[in-house]
């Protein structure tokens, strides 16, 4: 028989019963339990124990924009690399979106169909 007291079994209701009178089939079963909620436990906590965090309303929308920006550069990229390099120089994300130029890099912006005189009406 083993040390009933000290595992951690035998510390389960039914399971002091299991380790002392040697049901193997009991233990294992007890011992798959503990494992699978402990796995359970760690996955609804973060790092270190700590409660998990869940993003509020203004941090999803954040994310959200973030991602939209990107694939717009990326699908900008696909028809003007230096145009998307620039964009993605000078546009920043965070708690709020913003154009920010490089002085030392000004930039007309020309408005209107390709190849269109004068940009823009």
């Amino acid at each position: 028989m083993g040390r009933c007291g000290a595992s951690e079994i035998a510390r389960r209701p039914g399971g002091r019963a299991a380790a002392c009178w040697a049901d193997r089939g009991r233990i294992d079963r007890l011992r798959l339990e503990r494992e699978s909620l402990l796995h359970e436990l760690r996955a609804a906590t973060g790092l270190g124990g700590r409660p998990r965090r869940f993003s509020s309303t203004n941090e999803r929308a954040r994310v959200a924009v973030r991602k939209a920006v990107v694939s717009a550069l990326d699908r900008i990229a696909a028809q003007d690399s230096s145009l998307a390099g620039l964009l993605r120089d000078t546009v920043h994300t965070g708690a709020s979106c913003r154009y920010d130029p490089d002085p030392a890099r000004p930039v007309t912006w020309l408005l209107g169909p390709p190849g269109a005189k004068g940009g823009g009406r």
